[in-house]
């Protein structure tokens, strides 16, 4: 009987301990996804404004060396030089519909940036951006110009 009550003790103690690891992590990512909205925001909206700024220098410094730019329209990748070089200043860009895929030491960013004109939407690009996260820095971005798009959410829920 006391031996029968050590191997149950055991065996809840091992599903216990096999379950709880998966419950921090689960809770613990959506902490952690929260925080990395919030953050990712803040960097998305900066990379945005010193673009729409036409700040070369300071959107530089959070570019990765090995940085390279995609978009359809482009046979070839941008490195930073590049991408950085017709730089002149536009419209302002609201950042919105963000989400964050938190993939070890990089961390994959999607949203829609829309560029609007005396309150009018211009243009709305996709953008998937790479972070490195030990750095902060831009790896690489992907963007793409998008014709149809809904309406975004008046109040951010942070979801995405």
């Amino acid at each position: 009987m006391r031996r029968s009550l050590a191997v149950l003790g055991a065996a809840a103690l091992l599903a216990l301990l096999l379950h709880a690891p998966a419950a921090q992590a689960q809770s613990a990512r959506g902490a952690t996804a929260t925080r990395a909205v919030s953050q990712y925001t803040d960097l998305e909206e900066r990379v945005a404004s010193l673009l729409a700024q036409a700040q070369r220098a300071r959107l530089q410094a959070l570019l990765a060396e090995e940085f390279t730019y995609r978009a359809p329209d482009l046979g070839d990748p941008l490195d930073a030089a590049e991408w950085l070089a017709p730089m002149h200043r536009s419209p302002p860009v609201r950042v919105y519909g963000l989400q964050v895929q938190e993939l070890g030491e990089l961390d994959l960013v999607s949203c829609l940036l829309r560029s609007t004109r005396r309150g009018r939407a211009v243009q709305t690009y996709y953008v998937v951006d790479a972070w490195r996260r030990s750095d902060q820095r831009l790896l690489s971005r992907y963007s793409a110009r998008v014709t149809h798009v809904p309406p975004p959410r008046s109040r951010p829920d942070g979801r995405n």
